[in-house]
């Protein structure tokens, strides 16, 4: 088992990541970015490749100590005990964790355990909430159920991917039966690849909907038996602020997944804009889109997400309602009160005497004044 420190090319960790902690997961800056997390991180990945799995499990503590809510840090210093031997440690550590791929490094200390049917458990409803292709590592997690001996019971596993195809993988020479609201299918399986499985791929027929079940004889594949189409989890908001939509937006199904909005006047015509996701463990990704490409009106602006199965979900708070941007007082002008003065007679003329001190020179200036006289 591989272990992928985070590179510095990337921030956080996204819920589509490798159960192994892929480039996208928790990358930091490199070293001289600063922060004693980011030196960390450069160590633990050099000391991992100079195989010195020991000094990066020190390391990884160290990290977790001083950032103890970053499941990246977490999930690496449980990969590091997976490396070393120390998996009933390990997933005590990721016991409760909701990260699917903190699921998927927990559920591979179980099976290094022997409990292939809690493993199983956790594996399947991964493959029912998730798109398979949004969590990397979740297809080679459920291929290793299916090869162990003890988890013989599953022949194979099926997933759906996030272009609403069914996908799967079972033992070669298993037919596969697909039923789903009265529709019965036989995908082809092909491509044995070097775990010994055959994989499937099939399109489910438009207005198909019920629960649906795929089976090779008489046992259902690993991940069976979910409601079609899936439940794509969509959440997100916008307001208006100056002629900008803020929002943010974001797909539980297939986190990794860039969220195309359509963005218009009711009736008018709609733009798209693309939300890619952000890195790091925020349950939202940010958007900000100015209003000025669109008719300059005060009617409402419709904000809808296209689901990855054609249809439109609106955002919390569309409509968004349209101020015009005209000058408002922020409060009542103040009346100022003009005091009126006491008339003042008009002063006579008064000879104003004017004393010049002199310190130098006196007899100059007496002098001058005589002449002046």
């Amino acid at each position: 088992m591989a272990i992928d420190v985070p590179p510095p090319s990337a921030h956080g960790v996204s819920g589509s990541d490798s159960p192994v902690i892929s480039g996208d997961q928790g990358a930091l800056p490199s070293k001289a970015g600063g922060s004693r997390l980011e030196a960390l991180f450069g160590d633990i990945s050099l000391a991992v490749e100079e195989g010195r799995l020991q000094a990066a499990l020190r390391l990884a503590d160290c990290a977790c100590r001083a950032a103890p809510k970053n499941p990246t840090c977490l999930l690496l210093y449980a990969r590091l005990l997976i490396r070393l031997g120390a998996v009933s440690e390990a997933a005590e550590r990721l016991q409760g964790r909701g990260e699917p791929e903190a699921i998927i490094a927990r559920g591979e200390a179980l099976c290094a355990q022997g409990l292939f049917d809690t493993a199983a458990t956790s594996c399947e409803m991964l493959l029912r909430r998730f798109a398979v292709d949004s969590v990397e590592g979740l297809p080679a997690f459920a291929v290793l159920l299916c090869r162990s001996s003890s988890a013989a019971k599953f022949p194979g596993w099926v997933g759906v991917d996030t272009r609403l195809r069914l996908v799967g993988q079972v033992r070669p020479g298993s037919p596969v039966r697909v039923a789903c609201g009265g529709s019965v299918l036989f995908p082809t399986v092909c491509r044995v690849d070097q775990d010994g499985f055959g994989s499937f791929m099939i399109d489910l027929p438009t207005g198909v909907s019920g629960r649906l079940t795929a089976r090779t004889g008489d046992c259902k594949l690993l991940g069976s038996d979910f409601s079609w189409p899936p439940e794509f989890g969509l959440s997100g908001w916008v307001m208006a602020e100056n002629k900008v939509l803020l929002g943010e937006v974001y797909l539980d199904w297939a986190p990794a997944l860039p969220v195309k909005l359509a963005i218009g006047r009711r009736g008018g015509e709609h733009i798209q804009w693309f939300v890619v996701p952000s890195a790091g463990d925020s349950r939202g990704s940010p958007f900000s889109v100015s209003l000025q490409e669109l008719e300059s009106d005060t009617s409402p602006v419709e904000v809808s997400a296209l689901l990855p199965d054609g249809t439109y979900s609106p955002l919390t708070g569309s409509p968004v309602r349209i101020q015009p941007l005209s000058p408002t007082p922020v409060g009542a002008r103040p009346k100022r009160s003009i005091r009126t003065q006491p008339r003042q007679e008009p002063r006579s003329k008064e000879m104003i005497d004017i004393v010049v001190p002199v310190y130098a020179g006196f007899g100059i200036v007496r002098g001058a004044c005589s002449l002046g006289a």
